[in-house]
This record gives C-alpha cells, sequence and structure tokens, in this order.
C-alpha cells in the first residue's frame, strides 16, 4: 500500500495539486494491487471507503469543476509532496528546489505561494529535521531577487518567529 500513495503522490505534484482525475487515479492505484480481488473490492475501492482518499470537485483549470480524487487529509498530502520534491537533494542542492525551472519554483511564480503554502510548510520541516538546515537561509540571492522573491520572503515571514504554523 506504501507504494501505491508514494505513486499517488508522484501523480499529484506538480500538475494535479487538486487532485487526480477519477479513472486516472483508480487506474494508478490498482496499478499497485498485489492481489486483485475477484468481484471484491479493488485497492483504490478499499482506500476511497476507509477514508485515505476522497472524491471531490476541483475547479481549477475548469470553472465548471470536475470530480477528482485527492488525499482525505490535506496535511497527508503535503507531507507526501514534500518527501518526493526532496527526492534525491542534499544539503548542498536542497535550495535549487525554488529556481524558476524547478516545478515548485514555476508553481510560485505562475500561481502563487497560496497554491503550495501548505507544501512549503512541510517542506521547511522536513529539510529542517533531515539537513539540520534552515532552508531559507540557504536560499541563493538570485533566486531571492528573481520574480519569486515575493513568495520566498512571504515564506520567510510565514515560517519564522512567532509567525511559525505548527502542527
Amino acid at each position: 500500500m506504501q507504494n501505491a500513495l508514494l505513486g499517488f503522490s508522484s501523480r499529484l505534484y506538480p500538475d494535479h495539486l487538486s487532485g487526480i482525475p477519477i479513472g486516472d487515479a483508480r487506474k494508478l492505484i490498482n496499478d499497485f494491487d498485489i492481489a486483485p480481488q475477484k468481484g471484491g473490492d479493488d485497492l483504490f475501492s478499499l482506500l476511497l471507503h476507509e477514508g485515505v482518499l476522497a472524491e471531490d470537485i476541483s475547479y481549477e483549470d475548469d470553472k465548471n469543476g470536475h470530480p477528482v480524487i485527492r488525499y482525505t487529509y490535506e496535511r497527508f498530502s503535503d507531507v507526501l509532496v514534500a518527501r518526493q520534491i526532496l527526492g534525491d537533494h542534499d544539503s548542498s542542492t536542497v535550495a535549487t528546489i525554488f529556481y524558476e525551472e524547478e516545478p515548485l519554483g514555476q508553481i510560485l511564480r505562475d500561481r502563487g505561494v497560496y497554491q503550495v503554502v501548505g507544501i512549503a510548510e512541510a517542506l521547511f520541516i522536513a529539510i529542517a529535521e533531515k539537513f539540520k538546515i534552515e532552508l531559507i537561509d540557504s536560499i541563493p540571492g538570485d533566486v531571492r531577487k528573481s520574480p519569486l522573491g515575493k513568495s520566498v520572503n512571504y515564506l520567510k515571514i510565514l515560517f519564522s518567529g512567532a509567525h511559525r504554523i505548527r502542527f
């Protein structure tokens, strides 16, 4: 099941942050089902029934809305997506996730920080725990001066001192 959830998370980011279309989500999850039931519930249905996944309506890219599957708990989604973003980074490369050519940098540039504030929070916590560094201090000056600067500065205020959001 862990592989199914990680696979689902990898599909969410960066193109389906509000959820994955139902048919795509069903296929994606069931491809990880190691013991598909003949006539019984498949892995997708079990995760939906148990409340790990939820059906929702996304208005992203469609003003009339379309049905999607997302994690029931946004925090859970944010943490798994943050893990995916960190991937193979180490303390010397982790700040590059904010570069404009990277998916997170593109989202911050095009849609603003509010689209990924939960993911950013999960990243700041995961980076501090994993690499023993404060990410905001390692972001290069050229990134801070880029069009992303406003979002990066907002993140610095949001996650520093008394303004820090806690779990």
